[in-house]
């Protein structure tokens, strides 16, 4: 599950965190990171959803669910259905670096 630092730019301003949400690793904020999680499992928070013993963050600072993070834009990660063409932004494609 991708998730986007929560809008404004360069990851700061109102609704970020200092530093920026894709590196903060504050329990509970999963904003600039992408989630791993088990449809089928049960062992989350609220037994709705499992998260895999695997995930980087398990049992450790951090989200359980986090798999990766500074992810600040993940919309250049998707490509447009039936393609390899990635989305764009202008007449610029950003790419984000992904940190475990």
């Amino acid at each position: 599950i991708a998730l986007g630092d929560g809008g404004m730019a360069d990851d700061q301003g109102p609704g970020h965190a200092e530093g920026g949400n894709g590196q903060d690793l504050t329990e509970g904020n999963v904003l600039g990171k992408i989630l791993r999680i088990d449809p089928r499992g049960s062992n989350s928070a609220n037994g709705q959803y499992g998260v895999p013993g695997n995930n980087p963050f398990v049992g450790s600072e951090g989200t359980d669910e986090i798999f990766a993070r500074s992810n600040p834009t993940t919309w250049p990660a998707m490509s447009w259905p039936g393609t390899s063409t990635p989305h764009r932004r202008g007449s610029t494609v950003e790419s984000s670096s992904i940190l475990a």
